[in-house]
């Protein structure tokens, strides 16, 4: 992966057949040190950077692909939640998306309870940057929201930071379960058991 004419940020990096295939039923996990480069394997994946090589989705090359927003669903690692309420920063991901849809998925990552707690339930405002929310529920809100598209291909940055273990282990095990039959991608520092 290279930054136009700059050095590269990932350099040779190459996949096996056997180890890099991401396909329904059996996510790819990547893990690394911080700053090896996990992000910005992702970052070309949707074309935010360019890359030298193949790039595969099927038999198409990632280059080839013009409308990737319909195909792929992204968490950034340092994805955005809007000064709004929590119904409509989560209605970004799905304009369509019921409450019934949204309050699914609040409780697939263990924020259901929070939010039926609060006065204004699903108006609450999260605040700018989040912050009426800790790291983990903001984290939380915006996976969320990325489970409410309905795309073929997931990739996940950081998913489960903030989280603490059993927390962790609950959530990563229902989104894998939820993502059974998407071809899923996720970086992450923490061994996540498939």
């Amino acid at each position: 992966i290279k930054l136009d004419s700059a050095a590269p940020v990932l350099a040779d990096v190459d996949f096996t057949p056997t180890t890099a295939v991401a396909k329904a039923g059996s996510p790819l996990i990547i893990m690394g040190k911080s700053g090896s480069g996990k992000s910005s394997l992702l970052y070309s994946l949707v074309g935010f950077l360019p890359y030298v090589g193949s790039i595969k989705i099927g038999d198409v090359e990632l280059r080839e692909i013009r409308d990737r927003e319909n195909h792929i669903s992204m968490l950034l690692q340092d994805d955005y939640l809007f000064n709004t309420s929590i119904r409509e920063n989560l209605k970004i991901a799905n304009q369509d998306a019921t409450d019934a849809q949204i309050h699914e998925l609040l409780q697939l990552v263990e924020l259901d309870k929070l939010v039926d707690s609060l006065p204004a339930g699903l108006d609450t405002h999260v605040g700018a940057y989040g912050y009426n929310f800790s790291g983990g529920e903001k984290q939380r809100m915006k996976l969320a929201r990325v489970l409410l598209r309905d795309t073929p291909i997931y990739l996940l940055d950081e998913p489960f930071e903030y989280l603490d273990k059993e927390l962790f282990e609950r959530v990563s095990k229902r989104v894998l379960q939820r993502l059974q039959n998407k071809c899923l991608v996720v970086v992450s520092l923490s061994l996540i058991h498939i």
